[in-house]
């Protein structure tokens, strides 16, 4: 577990054998970067897991894990940069309660409800997804005020 200086947490979690220190160094600071440009809840957790090859993280739309963001487990520090971004929008998105999970099926947002299908994949329908536009719209000016700061 990372502490942040605001005191906030990271908790990091591991489903392989794939623990860098280096990435969790990297994921730290983009916190801590990002915590000035986003409103974020004051702790996260990142799965690094096995994830199907065409995604490279996923935030987790289950009321349960609100907070949760899975990255694959085989991107570098490098690698994570972009994805922990992108997700760490959608993070801020539930914070503030534009986007809220209902259930595994069910996501609300901005209070219009969308079905989510368990088998929903094609990266072309999933982009667009309103909050997904929204990140799209956002993440460009995020990278660019972390990697400037």
């Amino acid at each position: 577990m990372s502490t942040l200086p605001d005191n906030g947490k990271i908790q990091f979690i591991y489903n392989t054998d794939t623990f860098d220190g280096v990435r969790e160094t990297v994921i730290t600071n983009l916190t801590i970067k990002a915590r000035k440009f986003l409103e974020l809840p004051p702790s996260l957790e990142v799965e690094f897991k096995k994830l199907p090859m065409h995604m490279h993280a996923e935030t987790l739309l289950n009321p349960r894990f609100n907070n949760r963001i899975r990255l694959q487990d085989i991107l570098n520090s490098k690698e994570v940069i972009v994805p922990y971004l992108h997700e760490l929008i959608h993070i801020n998105q539930v914070y503030k309660k534009i986007l809220i999970p209902r259930n595994n099926s069910y996501v609300s947002w901005k209070n219009r409800l969308y079905v989510i299908q368990a088998n929903q994949s094609d990266p072309d329908e999933w982009a667009k997804l309103p909050w997904e536009i929204d990140v799209a719209n956002r993440l460009p000016t995020l990278v660019q005020n972390i990697l400037s700061a």
